[in-house]
């Protein structure tokens, strides 16, 4: 059991940005113990960096960006993992009469499942985050050309899997 201590600047820093750093990752990934596990990864760089330099103004917007960054780090993990894109292909046909009849923000999560990670990440931070593009190729560490062809192909990804599933709108 931790000890609240009154008067600790981290504690109080915590406070406030768990919730906005968890939510931000609730969002954007499926598995809530993945959820919880990027968040540690989170407080565990911003613990090293602690306490922040004087030209941080805003800490919990800080602490957001630092969990986008991570974020980018976690689909690049899990599309290491190509188990679970051979599971998705090989669904029974049941599942695929499933697929068609969804929710469509179920759907939507296995489209993206589809959608090899730099492209994944490329378009949540686009389109979820709402970033402009030169944004998003910052944060990733492309130039904005590469990151308007990540978006290209994320694109003819997720029509070809909405062409197989039904349309993403129902």
């Amino acid at each position: 059991m931790v000890a609240h201590r009154t008067g600790d600047p981290f504690r109080a820093f915590y406070d406030r940005a768990l919730p906005a750093v968890y939510g931000y990752l609730h969002t954007r990934l499926a598995d809530p113990l993945r959820v919880e596990a990027v968040t540690r990864e989170v407080f565990t760089v911003i613990v090293a960096a602690w306490p922040f330099p004087v030209n941080v103004d805003d800490e919990v917007a800080f602490a957001v960006r630092m969990a986008r960054h991570k974020l980018v780090d976690e689909y690049r993990r899990q599309d290491a993992h190509t188990q679970r894109r051979e599971h998705y292909q090989m669904m029974s046909a049941h599942d695929a009469a499933h697929r068609t009849t969804a929710a469509p923000e179920v759907r939507a999560h296995w489209a993206l499942a589809a959608v090899p990670a730099n492209q994944r990440a490329s378009l949540v931070l686009r389109h979820v985050d709402g970033l402009a593009v030169p944004e998003v190729a910052a944060i990733m560490g492309k130039s904005v050309r590469a990151t308007e062809s990540l978006l290209r192909r994320a694109a003819k990804v997720l029509n070809r899997t909405f062409g197989e599933s039904g349309s993403p709108h129902g």
